[in-house]
């Protein structure tokens, strides 16, 4: 508790971060610190001086740029929200109430559809989004059983998407990188096979965000490895999004590489990285998705340089199963009939 303001408080708060970050050497290894603080102005109520503090510290330990932040009434707000969606996601987790949507994934030169991503919507119009619902899970480590959910969903639904489109499509699932989720793993594929009609393994693919790849790549290596001769297929999410992430492309075993949304958005700036991210994936036999297409000049970018794949508005805005079933003409807009150029299609995958 510091008595002399905010200018003060916020002055102390720096110092503090500035000793406390140093880097520690321990048992031979480097440890570099981060930390974060935050702080309230609140005068005379100690216990809400504490409360709005502690919110203020929450933000700071999830943005991945200040580490220092003063408490507002956003971040109230943003605290009310996690409240309401941590106390409701267990009984919806539980009882399989989350929604899933379907987003398509696109043979860039054709426009046929080849595999689809599921990804996890609120049931209600509560406005929870994705990212919102995984960092409850993540708090309350139930992302194992929120990736059980959505592979049950998926082995449900694909059989009819490939029945409405008249494509046998695959379907990406997001993965995460944290040790009860691996580990229950091939279990979960294995149930995912046996409620699935006429289910394969390569059926599924498994996403994994690069920003969660852990220091130590062995186990994850070995694991992802032993699941492709099993017959599974292994996509690294939102490449470019996290550090030093061309390094990863020679640790991970992977047949699929996103590109993260940002690369699209920024074209043509980035164009020549593109390129190079295309070259070094087809090297290794992998695939290239373009994550946030929108606009046919992207398309037309991103399918001079080979980039084999695109998912985005430019297609198709993801959607429940039921939206797509009163789609018109939705085999033939699966089909490529109805956006792009006729070209060789696509036979890697």
């Amino acid at each position: 508790m510091i008595p002399r303001g905010q200018d003060s408080a916020r002055a102390v708060a720096e110092e503090m971060i500035t000793r406390m970050s140093v880097p520690i050497e321990v048992e031979g290894g480097i440890i570099e610190p981060r930390v974060s603080a935050g702080i309230s102005t609140v005068l005379g109520d100690t216990d809400r001086a504490l409360d709005e503090a502690d919110m203020a510290l929450y933000r700071a330990k999830g943005d991945r740029g200040s580490r220092l932040h003063q408490f507002d009434e956003t971040i109230r707000t943003a605290a009310q929200r996690r409240i309401r969606i941590d106390s409701a996601l267990p009984t919806l987790i539980e009882r399989r109430f989350l929604a899933t949507h379907y987003q398509p994934i696109v043979d860039m030169e054709t426009g046929r559809w080849l595999g689809m991503e599921a990804l996890v919507r609120w049931p209600t119009d509560a406005d929870f989004n994705a990212m919102e619902i995984v960092e409850s899970a993540e708090r309350l480590r139930l992302m194992d059983k929120l990736t059980e959910c959505m592979m049950q969903r998926v082995a449900v639904d694909l059989p009819e998407l490939r029945s409405l489109t008249g494509i046998d499509l695959w379907c990406t699932v997001n993965v995460a990188m944290n040790s009860t989720t691996l580990q229950r793993l091939p279990e979960m594929l294995q149930h995912f096979i046996e409620r699935g009609s006429d289910l394969e393994p390569s059926d599924i693919v498994l996403e994994i965000t690069e920003r969660e790849l852990p220091a130590d790549y062995g186990k994850l290596a070995a694991l992802l490895a032993g699941l492709q001769l099993d017959g599974y297929r292994v996509a690294i999410d939102d490449f470019g999004a996290g550090y030093s992430a061309l390094s990863h492309l020679g640790r991970v075993p992977f047949d699929v590489l996103k590109l993260d949304g940002a690369f699209t958005a920024g074209l043509p700036v980035g164009l020549d990285l593109i390129t190079l991210v295309v070259e070094l994936s087809h090297g290794r036999g992998a695939l290239v998705v373009a994550e946030a297409v929108e606009r046919v000049e992207q398309v037309r970018q991103l399918r001079s340089i080979g980039c084999d794949l695109g998912q985005g508005y430019h297609w198709l805005r993801p959607s429940s199963v039921d939206t797509l079933r009163r789609l018109p003409e939705l085999a033939r807009l699966a089909a490529g009939e109805l956006t792009t150029v006729r070209a060789t299609p696509i036979q890697r995958f």
